[in-house]
Protein backbone atom coordinates (compact mmCIF):
# COMPACT_ATOMS: atom_id res chain seq x y z
CA UNK A 1 0.00 0.00 0.00
CA UNK A 2 2.80 2.43 0.90
CA UNK A 3 4.50 1.82 -2.42
CA UNK A 4 1.41 2.41 -4.52
CA UNK A 5 0.63 5.59 -2.62
CA UNK A 6 4.14 6.87 -3.19
CA UNK A 7 3.85 6.22 -6.91
CA UNK A 8 0.55 8.07 -7.11
CA UNK A 9 2.06 11.14 -5.44
CA UNK A 10 2.30 13.96 -7.96
CA UNK A 11 5.70 15.12 -6.70
CA UNK A 12 8.54 12.60 -6.66
CA UNK A 13 10.17 12.37 -3.20
CA UNK A 14 13.56 12.79 -4.83
CA UNK A 15 12.84 16.49 -5.31
CA UNK A 16 12.69 16.86 -1.53
CA UNK A 17 16.15 15.29 -1.43
CA UNK A 18 17.23 17.89 -3.99
CA UNK A 19 15.85 20.64 -1.71
CA UNK A 20 17.89 19.35 1.25
CA UNK A 21 21.04 19.18 -0.89
CA UNK A 22 20.21 22.73 -2.05
CA UNK A 23 20.29 23.85 1.60
CA UNK A 24 23.68 22.17 2.08
CA UNK A 25 25.10 23.99 -0.94
CA UNK A 26 23.53 27.25 0.25
CA UNK A 27 25.25 26.97 3.63
CA UNK A 28 28.71 25.88 2.49
CA UNK A 29 29.00 28.38 -0.37
CA UNK A 30 27.01 31.25 1.10
CA UNK A 31 28.73 31.24 4.49
CA UNK A 32 32.08 30.07 3.14
CA UNK A 33 33.44 31.28 -0.18
CA UNK A 34 31.07 34.12 -1.01
CA UNK A 35 31.41 36.12 2.21
CA UNK A 36 35.00 35.30 3.12
CA UNK A 37 36.27 38.40 1.35
CA UNK A 38 33.95 40.62 3.39
CA UNK A 39 35.62 39.47 6.61
CA UNK A 40 39.21 39.98 5.41
CA UNK A 41 39.43 43.63 6.51
CA UNK A 42 37.64 43.21 9.88
CA UNK A 43 39.79 40.19 10.77
CA UNK A 44 42.95 42.03 9.71
CA UNK A 45 42.09 44.99 11.95
CA UNK A 46 41.01 42.84 14.89
CA UNK A 47 44.10 40.61 15.00
CA UNK A 48 46.71 42.73 13.22
CA UNK A 49 46.99 40.26 10.35
CA UNK A 50 47.96 41.07 6.74
CA UNK A 51 45.66 40.30 3.80
CA UNK A 52 47.93 37.42 2.84
CA UNK A 53 47.81 35.91 6.32
CA UNK A 54 44.03 36.16 6.52
CA UNK A 55 43.85 34.55 3.09
CA UNK A 56 46.01 31.70 4.39
CA UNK A 57 42.99 30.55 6.42
CA UNK A 58 41.48 29.53 3.11
CA UNK A 59 44.66 27.55 2.39
CA UNK A 60 44.42 25.80 5.77
CA UNK A 61 40.73 25.11 5.21
CA UNK A 62 41.49 23.60 1.82
CA UNK A 63 44.34 21.44 3.14
CA UNK A 64 42.02 20.12 5.86
CA UNK A 65 39.48 19.29 3.19
CA UNK A 66 42.13 17.55 1.12
CA UNK A 67 43.02 15.28 4.03
CA UNK A 68 39.42 14.45 4.94
CA UNK A 69 37.68 14.29 1.57
CA UNK A 70 38.60 10.68 0.63
CA UNK A 71 37.53 9.53 4.09
CA UNK A 72 34.23 11.42 3.93
CA UNK A 73 33.56 10.07 0.44
CA UNK A 74 34.12 6.46 1.47
CA UNK A 75 32.03 6.90 4.64
CA UNK A 76 29.24 8.39 2.54
CA UNK A 77 29.13 5.32 0.29
CA UNK A 78 29.23 3.02 3.31
CA UNK A 79 26.85 4.69 5.78
CA UNK A 80 24.86 7.11 3.62
CA UNK A 81 24.64 10.89 3.53
CA UNK A 82 22.20 11.39 6.42
CA UNK A 83 24.53 10.74 9.42
CA UNK A 84 27.40 12.53 7.67
CA UNK A 85 25.35 15.67 6.99
CA UNK A 86 23.90 15.71 10.51
CA UNK A 87 27.38 15.66 12.00
CA UNK A 88 28.58 18.31 9.55
CA UNK A 89 25.74 20.65 10.52
CA UNK A 90 26.66 20.45 14.19
CA UNK A 91 30.38 20.94 13.55
CA UNK A 92 29.99 23.88 11.12
CA UNK A 93 27.42 25.67 13.24
CA UNK A 94 29.48 25.19 16.37
CA UNK A 95 32.66 26.44 14.69
CA UNK A 96 31.02 29.75 13.77
CA UNK A 97 29.51 30.23 17.22
CA UNK A 98 32.71 29.53 19.16
CA UNK A 99 34.82 31.59 16.71
CA UNK A 100 32.53 34.54 17.38
CA UNK A 101 33.12 34.22 21.12
CA UNK A 102 36.88 33.71 21.28
CA UNK A 103 39.41 36.54 21.60
CA UNK A 104 42.44 34.27 21.15
CA UNK A 105 43.94 34.61 17.63
CA UNK A 106 45.30 31.04 17.50
CA UNK A 107 42.02 29.50 18.64
CA UNK A 108 40.05 31.68 16.23
CA UNK A 109 42.29 30.56 13.36
CA UNK A 110 41.86 26.91 14.33
CA UNK A 111 38.06 27.16 14.55
CA UNK A 112 37.56 29.23 11.40
CA UNK A 113 40.10 27.44 9.23
CA UNK A 114 40.22 23.82 10.46
CA UNK A 115 37.05 22.92 12.35
CA UNK A 116 34.83 24.82 9.91
CA UNK A 117 36.42 22.92 7.04
CA UNK A 118 35.55 19.61 8.73
CA UNK A 119 31.93 20.72 9.06
CA UNK A 120 31.70 21.96 5.49
CA UNK A 121 33.15 18.72 4.13
CA UNK A 122 30.48 16.67 5.89
CA UNK A 123 27.60 19.08 5.31
CA UNK A 124 27.72 19.81 1.58
CA UNK A 125 29.74 18.80 -1.43
CA UNK A 126 30.26 15.04 -1.61
CA UNK A 127 27.51 13.86 0.80
CA UNK A 128 24.90 16.26 -0.60
CA UNK A 129 25.56 15.48 -4.26
CA UNK A 130 26.02 11.76 -3.65
CA UNK A 131 22.45 11.42 -2.41
CA UNK A 132 21.10 13.35 -5.40
CA UNK A 133 22.90 11.06 -7.86
CA UNK A 134 21.31 8.05 -6.14
CA UNK A 135 17.79 9.40 -6.53
CA UNK A 136 18.10 10.38 -10.21
CA UNK A 137 19.43 8.83 -13.39
CA UNK A 138 17.62 10.09 -16.49
CA UNK A 139 17.10 13.59 -15.05
CA UNK A 140 20.32 13.65 -13.07
CA UNK A 141 21.72 16.71 -14.80
CA UNK A 142 18.70 18.85 -13.96
CA UNK A 143 18.49 17.49 -10.40
CA UNK A 144 22.13 18.25 -9.67
CA UNK A 145 21.83 21.67 -11.31
CA UNK A 146 18.87 22.51 -9.07
CA UNK A 147 20.59 21.26 -5.92
CA UNK A 148 23.73 23.26 -6.67
CA UNK A 149 21.64 26.38 -7.21
CA UNK A 150 22.12 26.66 -3.47
CA UNK A 151 25.68 27.78 -4.21
CA UNK A 152 24.41 30.83 -6.08
CA UNK A 153 21.49 31.39 -3.72
CA UNK A 154 23.98 31.48 -0.87
CA UNK A 155 25.73 34.38 -2.56
CA UNK A 156 22.49 36.18 -3.34
CA UNK A 157 21.28 36.02 0.26
CA UNK A 158 24.42 35.93 2.37
CA UNK A 159 26.53 38.66 0.74
CA UNK A 160 24.12 41.53 1.52
CA UNK A 161 23.06 39.90 4.79
CA UNK A 162 26.63 39.54 6.02
CA UNK A 163 27.49 43.09 4.96
CA UNK A 164 24.45 44.46 6.78
CA UNK A 165 25.40 42.61 9.96
CA UNK A 166 29.06 43.65 9.74
CA UNK A 167 28.16 47.31 9.21
CA UNK A 168 25.45 47.50 11.87
CA UNK A 169 26.22 45.02 14.65
CA UNK A 170 29.81 43.94 14.04
CA UNK A 171 31.60 41.07 12.38
CA UNK A 172 31.66 38.86 15.49
CA UNK A 173 27.89 39.05 15.91
CA UNK A 174 27.62 38.18 12.21
CA UNK A 175 29.65 35.01 12.74
CA UNK A 176 27.53 33.92 15.69
CA UNK A 177 24.29 34.56 13.81
CA UNK A 178 25.55 32.49 10.88
CA UNK A 179 26.37 29.58 13.19
CA UNK A 180 22.90 29.58 14.72
CA UNK A 181 21.37 29.83 11.26
CA UNK A 182 23.25 26.73 10.08
CA UNK A 183 21.84 24.68 12.94
CA UNK A 184 18.28 25.89 12.33
CA UNK A 185 18.37 25.45 8.55
CA UNK A 186 20.08 22.07 8.29
CA UNK A 187 19.37 19.87 11.31
CA UNK A 188 15.55 19.48 11.03
CA UNK A 189 15.28 18.57 7.30
CA UNK A 190 18.25 16.20 7.33
CA UNK A 191 17.09 14.44 10.50
CA UNK A 192 13.43 14.03 9.53
CA UNK A 193 13.39 13.73 5.73
CA UNK A 194 16.75 12.56 4.36
CA UNK A 195 16.73 9.10 2.73
CA UNK A 196 19.81 7.80 0.94
CA UNK A 197 18.24 5.62 -1.77
CA UNK A 198 14.81 5.65 -3.43
CA UNK A 199 14.71 1.90 -2.90
CA UNK A 200 14.44 2.56 0.85
CA UNK A 201 10.94 3.91 0.16
CA UNK A 202 9.95 1.34 -2.45
CA UNK A 203 10.77 3.79 -5.26
CA UNK A 204 13.22 3.87 -8.16
CA UNK A 205 15.46 6.60 -9.63
CA UNK A 206 13.48 9.44 -11.26
CA UNK A 207 10.29 7.98 -9.79
CA UNK A 208 9.96 5.59 -12.71
CA UNK A 209 9.14 1.88 -12.72
CA UNK A 210 12.07 -0.44 -13.51
CA UNK A 211 12.01 -2.01 -16.98
CA UNK A 212 10.53 -5.53 -17.19
CA UNK A 213 13.14 -8.31 -16.96
CA UNK A 214 14.81 -8.96 -20.29
CA UNK A 215 13.39 -5.84 -21.96
CA UNK A 216 16.47 -3.62 -21.69
CA UNK A 217 18.97 -3.33 -24.55
CA UNK A 218 22.60 -4.44 -24.02
CA UNK A 219 23.70 -0.78 -23.88
CA UNK A 220 21.13 0.05 -21.22
CA UNK A 221 22.06 -3.07 -19.25
CA UNK A 222 25.75 -2.13 -19.32
CA UNK A 223 24.94 1.40 -18.17
CA UNK A 224 22.82 0.05 -15.33
CA UNK A 225 25.63 -2.26 -14.26
CA UNK A 226 28.00 0.71 -14.14
CA UNK A 227 25.50 2.62 -11.97
CA UNK A 228 25.48 -0.14 -9.34
CA UNK A 229 29.16 -1.07 -9.42
CA UNK A 230 31.14 -0.26 -6.27
CA UNK A 231 34.61 0.78 -7.38
CA UNK A 232 37.55 0.31 -5.03
CA UNK A 233 39.92 3.19 -4.38
CA UNK A 234 42.67 1.43 -6.32
CA UNK A 235 40.41 0.87 -9.34
CA UNK A 236 39.35 4.51 -9.36
CA UNK A 237 42.92 5.76 -9.15
CA UNK A 238 43.92 3.53 -12.09
CA UNK A 239 41.09 4.70 -14.36
CA UNK A 240 42.03 7.25 -17.07
CA UNK A 241 38.57 8.78 -16.61
CA UNK A 242 39.54 9.81 -13.08
CA UNK A 243 42.74 11.58 -14.04
CA UNK A 244 41.27 13.35 -17.06
CA UNK A 245 38.49 14.69 -14.88
CA UNK A 246 40.91 15.63 -12.10
CA UNK A 247 43.09 17.64 -14.48
CA UNK A 248 40.12 19.18 -16.26
CA UNK A 249 38.60 20.59 -13.09
CA UNK A 250 41.58 21.15 -10.81
CA UNK A 251 42.45 24.72 -11.81
CA UNK A 252 38.84 25.53 -12.67
CA UNK A 253 37.98 25.15 -9.00
CA UNK A 254 41.00 27.26 -8.13
CA UNK A 255 39.54 29.91 -10.45
CA UNK A 256 36.16 29.57 -8.74
CA UNK A 257 37.61 30.00 -5.26
CA UNK A 258 39.74 32.99 -6.23
CA UNK A 259 36.67 34.61 -7.77
CA UNK A 260 34.49 34.03 -4.72
CA UNK A 261 37.11 35.27 -2.27
CA UNK A 262 38.48 38.28 -4.15
CA UNK A 263 35.69 39.66 -6.34
CA UNK A 264 34.44 41.86 -3.48
CA UNK A 265 37.90 43.31 -2.62
CA UNK A 266 38.65 43.83 -6.33
CA UNK A 267 35.47 45.83 -6.76
CA UNK A 268 36.07 47.98 -3.69
CA UNK A 269 39.63 48.70 -4.85
CA UNK A 270 38.14 49.90 -8.14
CA UNK A 271 36.29 52.56 -6.14
CA UNK A 272 32.91 50.93 -5.62
CA UNK A 273 31.31 51.38 -2.21
CA UNK A 274 30.73 48.33 -0.04
CA UNK A 275 27.02 48.43 -0.86
CA UNK A 276 27.53 48.63 -4.64
CA UNK A 277 30.24 45.94 -4.58
CA UNK A 278 27.89 43.67 -2.63
CA UNK A 279 25.15 44.37 -5.19
CA UNK A 280 27.45 43.36 -8.08
CA UNK A 281 28.46 40.17 -6.28
CA UNK A 282 24.79 39.43 -5.66
CA UNK A 283 24.02 40.03 -9.35
CA UNK A 284 26.80 37.58 -10.20
CA UNK A 285 25.14 35.03 -7.94
CA UNK A 286 21.68 35.71 -9.40
CA UNK A 287 22.95 35.08 -12.94
CA UNK A 288 24.66 31.91 -11.75
CA UNK A 289 21.46 30.70 -10.10
CA UNK A 290 19.18 31.36 -13.07
CA UNK A 291 21.52 29.80 -15.62
CA UNK A 292 21.79 26.49 -13.76
CA UNK A 293 18.54 25.38 -15.37
CA UNK A 294 20.20 25.89 -18.76
CA UNK A 295 23.27 23.86 -17.83
CA UNK A 296 21.11 21.11 -16.32
CA UNK A 297 18.97 20.89 -19.45
CA UNK A 298 22.00 20.86 -21.76
CA UNK A 299 23.80 18.18 -19.75
CA UNK A 300 20.78 15.86 -20.04
CA UNK A 301 20.65 16.37 -23.84
CA UNK A 302 24.26 16.81 -25.01
CA UNK A 303 27.69 15.30 -24.19
CA UNK A 304 28.33 16.68 -20.73
CA UNK A 305 32.12 16.79 -21.22
CA UNK A 306 31.78 19.42 -23.96
CA UNK A 307 29.22 21.44 -22.04
CA UNK A 308 31.48 21.42 -18.96
CA UNK A 309 34.43 22.76 -20.96
CA UNK A 310 32.31 25.53 -22.46
CA UNK A 311 31.11 26.61 -19.01
CA UNK A 312 34.69 26.95 -17.75
CA UNK A 313 35.70 29.11 -20.70
CA UNK A 314 32.67 31.37 -20.30
CA UNK A 315 33.48 31.81 -16.61
CA UNK A 316 37.06 32.69 -17.53
CA UNK A 317 35.81 35.23 -20.08
CA UNK A 318 33.82 36.99 -17.39
CA UNK A 319 36.86 37.25 -15.13
CA UNK A 320 38.94 38.73 -17.96
CA UNK A 321 36.30 41.43 -18.31
CA UNK A 322 36.59 42.20 -14.59
CA UNK A 323 40.37 42.45 -14.34
CA UNK A 324 41.24 44.00 -17.72
CA UNK A 325 38.58 46.68 -18.01
CA UNK A 326 38.68 50.10 -16.37
CA UNK A 327 35.08 50.91 -17.29
CA UNK A 328 32.89 50.75 -14.16
CA UNK A 329 29.84 49.70 -16.18
CA UNK A 330 31.63 46.54 -17.34
CA UNK A 331 31.67 45.28 -13.75
CA UNK A 332 27.97 44.51 -14.28
CA UNK A 333 28.82 42.72 -17.55
CA UNK A 334 31.26 40.62 -15.56
CA UNK A 335 28.46 39.72 -13.16
CA UNK A 336 26.32 38.42 -16.04
CA UNK A 337 28.97 36.58 -18.10
CA UNK A 338 30.97 35.28 -15.14
CA UNK A 339 27.86 34.20 -13.27
CA UNK A 340 26.49 32.26 -16.24
CA UNK A 341 29.80 30.48 -16.78
CA UNK A 342 30.62 29.66 -13.18
CA UNK A 343 27.17 28.17 -12.53
CA UNK A 344 28.02 25.17 -14.68
CA UNK A 345 31.20 24.37 -12.80
CA UNK A 346 30.08 22.50 -9.68
CA UNK A 347 26.86 21.15 -11.16
CA UNK A 348 28.44 19.70 -14.28
CA UNK A 349 31.36 18.11 -12.47
CA UNK A 350 28.91 16.11 -10.39
CA UNK A 351 27.16 14.94 -13.56
CA UNK A 352 30.48 14.04 -15.18
CA UNK A 353 31.50 12.03 -12.11
CA UNK A 354 28.20 10.16 -11.93
CA UNK A 355 28.18 9.36 -15.65
CA UNK A 356 31.78 8.18 -15.53
CA UNK A 357 31.57 5.92 -12.45
CA UNK A 358 27.88 5.47 -11.54
CA UNK A 359 25.74 6.33 -8.51
CA UNK A 360 26.93 3.57 -6.16
CA UNK A 361 30.53 4.81 -6.07
CA UNK A 362 29.91 8.55 -6.39
CA UNK A 363 31.05 9.31 -2.85
CA UNK A 364 34.32 7.43 -3.25
CA UNK A 365 35.18 9.02 -6.59
CA UNK A 366 34.16 12.54 -5.60
CA UNK A 367 36.03 12.15 -2.32
CA UNK A 368 39.20 11.37 -4.26
CA UNK A 369 38.62 14.18 -6.76
CA UNK A 370 38.02 16.82 -4.13
CA UNK A 371 41.63 16.90 -2.93
CA UNK A 372 42.68 17.74 -6.49
CA UNK A 373 40.14 20.56 -6.63
CA UNK A 374 40.95 21.86 -3.19
CA UNK A 375 44.70 21.71 -3.74
CA UNK A 376 44.38 24.24 -6.54
CA UNK A 377 42.07 26.36 -4.38
CA UNK A 378 44.44 26.06 -1.42
CA UNK A 379 47.33 27.38 -3.49
CA UNK A 380 45.42 29.89 -5.63
CA UNK A 381 43.90 32.01 -2.86
CA UNK A 382 47.05 32.76 -0.79
CA UNK A 383 49.07 32.98 -4.02
CA UNK A 384 46.80 35.78 -5.17
CA UNK A 385 46.73 37.35 -1.70
CA UNK A 386 50.51 37.49 -1.34
CA UNK A 387 50.89 38.84 -4.89
CA UNK A 388 48.46 41.56 -3.88
CA UNK A 389 50.67 42.42 -0.91
CA UNK A 390 53.69 42.59 -3.25
CA UNK A 391 52.14 44.44 -6.22
CA UNK A 392 49.15 46.26 -4.76
CA UNK A 393 46.79 44.53 -7.21
CA UNK A 394 44.84 41.29 -7.45
CA UNK A 395 45.03 41.19 -11.26
CA UNK A 396 48.26 39.24 -11.78
CA UNK A 397 47.40 36.38 -9.44
CA UNK A 398 43.87 36.05 -10.81
CA UNK A 399 45.13 36.11 -14.43
CA UNK A 400 47.58 33.24 -13.82
CA UNK A 401 44.88 31.05 -12.29
CA UNK A 402 42.43 31.78 -15.12
CA UNK A 403 44.96 30.84 -17.81
CA UNK A 404 45.72 27.54 -16.07
CA UNK A 405 41.99 26.78 -15.75
CA UNK A 406 41.32 27.40 -19.43
CA UNK A 407 44.22 25.22 -20.55
CA UNK A 408 43.60 22.27 -18.22
CA UNK A 409 39.85 22.15 -18.96
CA UNK A 410 40.60 20.85 -22.45
CA UNK A 411 41.33 17.39 -21.02
CA UNK A 412 37.59 16.99 -20.39
CA UNK A 413 37.01 16.80 -24.13
CA UNK A 414 38.68 13.35 -24.24
CA UNK A 415 36.81 11.95 -21.22
CA UNK A 416 34.96 8.62 -21.57
CA UNK A 417 33.10 6.32 -19.17
CA UNK A 418 35.35 4.44 -16.80
CA UNK A 419 36.14 0.99 -18.17
CA UNK A 420 35.65 1.94 -21.82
Amino acid sequence: MAISQSRRTSIFYGWLIVAIAFCGSFITAGTGGYIFGQFIKPMSLAFGWTVGFVSSMNFTRSMTGIALSPIIGRLTDRFGSRPIMLTGSLVAGGAFIFAALTEQPALFYFLYAVILSVGYGMLGGVPAQAVVTRWFRRRRGMAIAMSTMGISAGGIVMVPTAQYLIDNVGWRFALGAIGIGILLVMLPPVFFFMRDYPEQMGLHPDGEDPPPPGSASPAVTAASALEERLWTTREVMRAPAFWKQALGYMFAFGMLQVTLVYQFPVLTERGFSNAVAAAIVSAYAVCAALSRFLWGYLSDKLPVQRIATVSIWIAAGGIWILILSNEPALAWVYAVVGGIGISGLAALQSVVTAQSFGRRSYGTVAGLLNPMNQLASALAVPFTGFLHDATGSYNLGIAVIVILAMASSLSLLTLRRAGE
